[in-house]
């Protein structure tokens, strides 16, 4: 996955992930995500309906589609963010 940010008339910043790596990461955001949040944080119950094993999954699907753009946006200051498969 590619991300790139092109300032208007800055310099290119851009960041590859590979997929296998965000999908392996997906996996364990719960066990760090539920140290650090408080119990009586409201978010708690909404971040426990995620099934992360399956959303893992979804990015090893991803795979197939090498080259798509997810995101293409630019905005009014010239400022172009792409993200692409």
């Amino acid at each position: 996955m590619k991300i790139e940010v092109c300032p208007n008339g800055g310099k290119r910043i851009r960041i590859i992930f590979p997929i296998s790596f965000i999908a392996f990461v997906i996996k364990f955001i719960p066990k760090f995500v539920f140290r650090y949040i408080p119990k009586d944080d409201h978010t708690v119950p909404n971040i426990e309906e995620i099934n992360f094993n399956e959303l893992s999954r979804a990015f090893y699907q991803l795979r197939k589609y090498k080259g798509l753009k997810l995101v293409e946006v630019k905005s009014r200051d010239g400022t172009k963010v792409t993200i692409q498969i």
